[in-house]
Formats: structure tokens, sequence, C-alpha cells
């Protein structure tokens, strides 16, 4: 039975008038092994394997056809002749679509139209969601199945998938609005203002540069993991509406918003909560959403990287998208990548495997059939949409005014205190000075002309400082003087650094609010 047999790890390379596959079959019997090429059919049989490729091309056995095996390596290395030489077949490395058969189509177009449907109304069965929205009941069906003494895990475990309650119940037509409550009521002004005025961490991230930045296309390649996983993928091609594959190319820039988010906020190496961060950042997977348009999805990623991770900062959200509009640029293949990484991490995240099974399965076998062309536009679309903070509705811009007038407060209160502090450790006894080190007034007021005090003031004991402002040059000048008598005859270094001190506090700050100037 074919269905019951291996696929083996395979990958395929070309040259002008050659196609080399190479099939690693370590358990085969070489006895019993199989080779059929016709047109652009390839197939591989050798208990307990079998592999049945659809080439992107024709092919041929001929004089210059030749195979080998390593013993060593378990690896069949099989060469087939190109029915015409020098014709590229594209995108050899998409193992998944390599394995579709011609004529095996998912036809998820819509096959009855409804005129003029109740907004809100349900189909009968229920609210549809999951990739092209192909799925629905699915989570009524798992809560069904672990009913009674499984019944509260399965509810603890539903909450860390979806923030979107009864899934199967509410319409479709009510989740962006109730996720945007739901974000506005999750909003912590403390958390971004904490990571907005002192994050040590900010700086590092901001300047992080990703793997994907400056390489070209064809400097991309898959590991050997990444081939396993292509392999394993359901081998099926859709046919889609104009609106629905529309909603699917906006929803990868909602997991990938995620997904470079994740990326950049670790540096490139992922933690035990990075499946968490991605399903929370994403509301195509933690709220079932099915975006319309693009300006949307920026609005709820970056709504949403603002509420939920640890790393709450805006300039950090922009340099997000622009890793999305990198990873767009460079095609369906560092897509892919990005896609294969993820299903990695849902799958070793409970309960996310779920996730994979409703999304990112089907993402994986999509974007291997999707346009180069489509997502370049959609990172140049990307790239010139601007959101700013007024925008997000999270009253930023209030927010962070607010908390610059209590911080000018507080430095103020703070000023205050530390001026006269310093004042009155001016006022030092003569018994103090340290005759060893003795500075008269002449070298303090020489020391007043390196402070950029006009020398040829009129009035030698009240010097005036050249850059000072007019509304304070009363105050700057009396405390000058103040502060100069307050010394004696002769003073010691140290005293002279605390007039120094002093004299920065009057000379490069304003005056205090409600200091009395006299």
């Amino acid at each position: 039975d074919i269905n019951k047999m291996l696929t083996p790890r395979f990958e395929l390379s070309q040259t002008d008038s050659l196609l080399t596959v190479i099939i690693y079959a370590p358990y085969t019997n070489i006895a019993e092994t199989e080779v059929f090429v016709e047109e652009n059919q390839f197939i591989f049989y050798s208990s307990p394997y079998y592999l049945r490729l659809h080439l992107p091309g024709l092919v041929e056995e001929s004089r210059d056809s030749h195979g080998s095996y390593s013993a060593d390596e378990g690896k069949f290395v099989i060469n087939v002749s190109k029915v015409t030489p020098g014709q590229n077949f594209p995108d050899l490395d998409l193992l998944t679509s390599l394995l579709s058969p011609p004529g095996k189509r998912v036809d998820i177009s819509p096959g009855i139209q409804v005129i003029e449907p109740e907004p809100n109304s349900l189909t009968i069965d229920g609210p549809k969601y999951g990739f092209a929205n192909q799925k629905a009941g699915v989570f009524r069906n798992l809560q069904e199945t672990y009913q009674c003494l499984f019944c509260f895990m399965f509810q603890y475990k539903s909450s860390e998938l979806l923030d979107l309650p009864s899934p199967d119940t509410t319409p479709a037509s009510y989740r962006s609005s109730l996720r945007i409550q739901r974000e506005q009521e999750d909003f912590n002004e403390d958390h971004y203002l904490a990571d907005l005025m002192d994050n040590p961490d900010i700086p590092a991230l901001l300047a992080y540069k990703s793997p994907w930045h400056g390489q070209k296309v064809d400097e991309i390649n898959f590991t050997v993991a990444e081939q396993d996983t292509m392999k394993e993928l359901p081998n099926r091609e859709f046919l889609l509406d104009k609106e629905v594959n529309k909603m699917i190319y906006l929803g990868v820039v909602d997991l990938l918003a995620g997904y470079c988010y994740n990326h950049r906020s670790t540096l490139g190496e992922n933690t035990s909560e990075s499946a968490w961060t991605i399903n929370k950042l994403s509301a195509t997977l933690c709220w079932l959403e099915c975006f319309s348009n693009l300006r949307d999805v920026v609005l709820a990623a970056r709504r949403r990287s603002l509420c939920y991770p640890l790393h709450r900062h805006w300039d950090l959200s922009v340099k997000v998208l622009e890793d999305v509009v990198q990873v767009l640029r460079l095609g369906k293949k560092q897509v892919l990548k990005c896609l294969l990484e993820v299903h990695s991490l849902f799958n070793s995240s409970e309960p996310r495997y779920l996730l994979n099974q409703l999304y990112i399965r089907d993402y994986c076998v999509w974007i291997q059939q999707a346009s180069n062309y489509k997502l370049a536009s959609i990172a140049d679309a990307l790239s010139k949409t601007t959101v700013n903070k007024d925008d997000v509705g999270l009253e930023l811009l209030e927010l962070e005014h607010a908390a610059q007038l209590v911080l000018g407060e507080e430095t103020s209160k703070h000023s205050v205190a530390e001026l006269s502090n310093t004042l009155t450790g001016l006022c030092l006894s003569n018994n103090l000075a340290d005759s060893s080190s003795s500075v008269s007034h002449n070298q303090i007021r020489q020391r007043m002309n390196n402070h950029r005090f006009d020398t040829n003031h009129k009035d030698p004991d009240k010097p005036v400082p050249i850059h000072a402002s007019t509304h304070n040059q009363d105050f700057q000048t009396c405390y000058t003087t103040k502060i100069l008598r307050a010394f004696p005859k002769q003073c010691n270094s140290s005293q002279l650094r605390q007039w120094e001190l002093a004299h920065q506090w009057i000379t490069k700050s304003r005056l205090p609010p409600g200091l009395n100037r006299r």
C-alpha cells in the first residue's frame, strides 16, 4: 500500500542539461529499487520508501542519465536529462509543491452565493476560521471530547490559544471590535512609560541586524529539518476566490509581524516564551481575525506590540514592521522559512499545535504556490503605510506629554534641593581651610573666567554670565556674588570644587520654578 510507505528526504539541483535528484533512503533494499521517469513525472520506489514528484519541466531518460548509491550515507543520486537543454526549472527547493500531483486541488471558493445576508447571521456550522476560513466547530468538538474530568483543562488550554471568547458562537463580524476593546483594557500605561523612559534593553534591540538584512534571494537555503517538515506537509493546491486570496496575503503580514517581533526582541535566539509571543501578537491566531485591508493589519500589529510583550516601545514596533518589509521583498522562500520556524515552535508548545492544524500547515503549503510579485507589491505598500501614535487609539501622545510634565516637575524639585544643599555646604568656617592647597579669591575669579564670565564688567564682584538669559541674570549675578563672599580669603581645593559645582548649576540651569530670586 503506497499510502503506508515513507516519503524519503530528498533535494534537487540542476545544470543546463541535467536534473539531479538526491534521495536519502538508509533502510532500503537496493535490489528492489525502481525509478520511473516520464515527461514531468519522477517516481522512486524502494521499500519502505516511495517518492513521486511533479516537476516544473520535462525530463527523459537518455544516454546521459545515470545514478549511484552510497551505502555509507544511504543516499541515491539520480541524474536525468532535460528534454529542453538550457531550460531553468524554478523553485526546486520548494519541496511540498513538487510533491503535489496535478489535478489534486482544494476548492475553497464559495459554491453558493447568498443574496443580502443578515450582517450577523450564522452559517449552519457556525462562524468559520482557520486558513481561508475552512474550519468551523473545532473548539466545540474538542470541548465535547474533553468533557467532565478534562473540561477545566480544555478551558485553560483554549484561553492559552485565544483571546476570542466562545470562538464557535461569536459572530465573525464581532471579532475586530471585541479585540480592540480588549486591547484598550489590557494596555498598561506604567509599563509603556517605563519602557519609553528607562529600558536599557531597547537600544540593543533597535540596533540588531536580522539575518535577512542585506540578504539576496539566491542565498536562501533550507536546513535539513526544514526539508523534513516540507516533505511531510499535505500536498495540495488551493483554488481561492479574489477576496479570500487577499485575506490570506494580509494574514501572512500579520503572522510575520508576530514572528519578526519575537526574532528582534530575542536577538534571533528563541526562548521558551517565543511561541506565546507570536501567538499573542498575531490577531489572526489570537482572535481568528480576517483582515480586508493592509492598514488594519498594521494598526493591529502596532497596538498588540504595545499591549502584551515584555518590551513595549514605539520605535521597536516600527522596526519590526521594517523587518516584515524585508522578509516580503525576499519572496516566498524567506516567508516559508519564517513560517516553518513558527511551525516548529508551535509543535513544541502545547496546545499551540492546534494553530498549526488550523493555520500554519496550510500557510506553509500555500506560500510555495504564492506570487513573489504580489509579495513584493505588499512590501511596497507596507513600507508606505504610515501609522502615527494618534492612530492607534491608546492616547500615547497625551500620556507621554503628561509624563514629561511630571518628569519636569520632579526635575525642578530635585534641582532646587540640590542647589540648596550645595550652597549650604559652601558656608564653611575658616578653620576648615587647608593651607597646603589654599586658593585665593583672585584664583576663584580666574576659575570664573574659565566658566565663560565677563571679566570686563564694571563691578568685578558681580560678574555677569555671557550666555545667561535676561530673566535670570539678576539671579545668577546675585548668587555668584554670595557664593564668592561665603568663602574665606583662603580656601582649600575641596571648597573650590564645591563652588564650581554650585556655579555650574547657576550658569547652566534655568531658574527653578518657585525659587525666590531675591
